[in-house]
């Protein structure tokens, strides 16, 4: 039976990945070595020959590491039916990455990752995760943010001279949802680590409202400035969270504040590191809404294809 031994070709295609490079033997620090930590990701319907006959396979033959944790997933419904490449039925990567950006379709099926039960894509769900979460949440914050600080600080990052209870009770709730997304992350409950990084998205949101800025900068000048240091050292902390979900958008985050994402790791994620004085880049928006007509014409073309497939039998 093929699933007997395809696995082989997740060493494989590794190994060829390093002869292609000119780095031959590097494969095996990913598979053979002391500290290699193989995960298996793959639907219910594999969960015997990743967790028996292929573990049987490597044990018999020492050739590489055990898998060192098994993550199988229900299955991903289309609309309340089953895909189909057959009857057309459902939406396929190549036109799916034409319709829409790549971070729109990660967010939202991590969003409704089928972990503990069966779901279905629903293209209403869809539009409303993209709206409300991407663009409403996150989105509006970035914009808000370095409007702000572009309207009034020159597009610099202001002082924080003295930071008061709800400062500091803010600075601890970065530090906790990192952490928080961290473990969930490592402990591969990917769907939870999502929601606990957008959480912080929400948290930002909020502590920006509860200070206003637009009237402290004229009754408090000082908290108006703190505020701003904090919440735009937060989006930092929002975009390294996010980038093993929606790496494009912490790298379009990263390219506003004017920073590269080069050689960040999770740690960083709890620091202030911009600075008193840095200039940020000039405000785009981030996300673009999806329109209802958009959704409807791409149903649209789903339904007539899956009927013609099923007309030709």
């Amino acid at each position: 039976y093929v699933w007997f031994d395809a696995p082989i070709g997740y060493i494989s295609i590794t190994k060829q990945l390093f002869d292609e490079r000119g780095e031959s033997g590097k494969w095996e620090g990913y598979w053979r070595g002391p500290n290699a930590k193989i995960i298996h990701f793959l639907g219910k319907d594999n969960i015997a020959f990743h967790a028996v006959t292929w573990p049987a396979v490597l044990y018999s033959s020492e050739y590489a590491n055990l898998p060192y944790q098994v993550k199988s997933l229900e299955f991903l419904n289309y609309e309340g039916e089953k895909f189909s490449t057959s009857r057309k039925w459902g939406i396929f990567t190549d036109e799916a990455l034409e319709w829409f950006p790549p971070d729109y379709w990660r967010y939202y099926l991590l969003s409704i990752l089928p972990e503990h039960s069966d779901t279905n894509f629903y293209w209403e769900e869809f539009q409303n995760k993209v709206n409300g979460d991407l663009a409403d949440v996150i989105g509006n914050l970035v914009q808000r943010t370095l409007v702000f600080l572009k309207n009034n600080y020159s597009s610099k990052i202001p002082a924080a001279k003295t930071l008061d209870g709800q400062d500091k009770a803010f600075k601890k709730t970065i530090a906790g949802h990192v952490k928080k997304t961290r473990q969930l992350f490592l402990d591969y409950r990917l769907q939870e680590a999502l929601h606990s990084a957008v959480d912080l998205a929400r948290e930002t949101n909020k502590y920006f409202n509860d200070s206003q800025p637009w009237h402290a900068i004229k009754t408090n000048p000082e908290k108006a400035k703190t505020s701003l240091f904090l919440t735009a050292n937060a989006l930092r902390s929002i975009a390294i969270v996010l980038e093993p979900f929606i790496p494009f958008t912490a790298r379009d985050i990263f390219g506003l504040l004017n920073l590269k994402f080069e050689g960040i790791s999770w740690s960083d994620a709890s620091k202030q590191e911009l600075k008193v004085g840095h200039v940020i880049a000039e405000p785009r928006v981030l996300f673009k809404k999806i329109a209802n007509e958009d959704i409807e014409g791409k149903r649209k073309i789903i339904e007539l294809r899956s009927q013609s497939a099923k007309a030709k039998g």
